[in-house]
């Protein structure tokens, strides 16, 4: 049996490598159905969207009118109905709430390459600097494949991406069960 590491989080943690392990496979067996099922998942992906929006909405405007009378009331409560239209928009119509999740992934992909490409070129002269430069080409492609593509591709890019992230931080819990048991 692996001794303590002098790791309070791995120690921790440790007792719990079976369910981690376990819930790492899980998670990816999850993902795997988002990639293989894009459309499917985009479109529960963007329910639970209009779902947690509609919350968020009725949870603000709770607060804002338990807290009437006192400064910022009017903003908590304008945000409360934009969350809330918004959220009520998406749960009637969630093709146009996938194709509204494609623009913002499109658009963030295209300006964070241009960002990862500034700093690839003042990382220039160092080593490494091609990678970043690499990164940055690939999420400009991407970003311009999305939007480019669309509304075609708002049918499988949020679901797909959800499956990539499920499959990689499954993965990576799967990873950490099987690091945390061999601790010594």
């Amino acid at each position: 049996m692996p001794t303590s590491s002098n790791h309070p989080i791995a120690d921790a943690w440790r007792q719990h490598a079976g369910s981690l392990r376990l819930q790492g496979g899980l998670i990816v067996l999850l993902g795997i159905i988002a990639i293989v099922l894009p459309v499917v998942s985009t479109l529960a992906l963007t329910v639970v969207l209009g779902v947690v929006l509609v919350i968020a909405a009725v949870a603000e405007g709770s607060r804002a009118l338990r807290a009437w009378g006192q400064q910022g009331v009017g903003m908590a409560l304008l945000l409360a109905a934009v969350a809330g239209i918004a959220g009520l928009l998406v749960l009637i119509d969630p093709f146009t709430g996938a194709l509204s999740l494609a623009v913002v992934i499109g658009v963030y992909m295209v300006v964070s390459g241009v960002a990862k490409a500034r700093f690839a070129w003042a990382l220039r002269p160092h080593a490494g600097w091609s990678w970043m430069a690499f990164s940055a080409a690939l999420s400009i492609v991407l970003g311009i494949v999305i939007l480019a593509g669309l509304p075609f591709t708002a049918l499988w890019v949020p679901g797909t991406l959800l499956g990539i992230e499920l499959v990689f931080f499954g993965m990576a819990l799967f990873m950490l069960a099987g690091a945390l048991r061999n601790i010594a």
